[in-house]
């Protein structure tokens, strides 16, 4: 008995050595969950609840799997939303503060956002990525 005991602890000790255990999008689906939970204390929000035990079940599913090829394309295609959206805000702040000394413009041919000093006219702009050439009014 003792021995069975032992080969189950040793068998279980393997496996859970092997899983893929939490990465950051784990964490995140955690805090989501956790803040749906919450907000499921709001009147007639009561579904928030199963939304929440939804991601809690996933994230189990993705701490002990095996399969790391999968988890890796998981946490990819969060990482890739996440840039956008960090980008996005980050450059949208870089925006605000620049506004005063000089004027974006984008690109027509492949859509780059190129940064002009703002007061000298009308100037001829080239398109560092493409090559393009337009003339705008800074």
């Amino acid at each position: 008995m003792k021995y069975r005991f032992a080969n189950l602890m040793y068998k279980i000790k393997s496996y859970l050595s092997r899983c893929y255990k939490t990465d950051e999008l784990g964490i995140v689906l955690l805090a989501i969950s956790l803040l749906l939970s919450l907000l499921s204390y709001i009147p007639y929000m009561g579904f928030l609840t199963f939304l929440g035990m939804g991601l809690v079940i996933w994230e189990g599913v993705r701490f002990f799997s095996l399969n790391y090829t999968a988890r890796r394309r998981e946490l990819d295609v969060y990482l890739k939303i996440k840039f956008k959206i960090k980008n996005f805000f980050s450059s949208a702040a870089r925006r605000i503060k620049d506004r005063k000394k000089y004027k974006y413009f984008k690109c027509k041919v492949c859509k780059t956002t190129l940064r002009v000093p703002r007061g000298k006219g009308k100037v001829k702009i080239t398109c560092k990525s493409c090559g393009n050439k337009f003339i705008a009014k800074t």
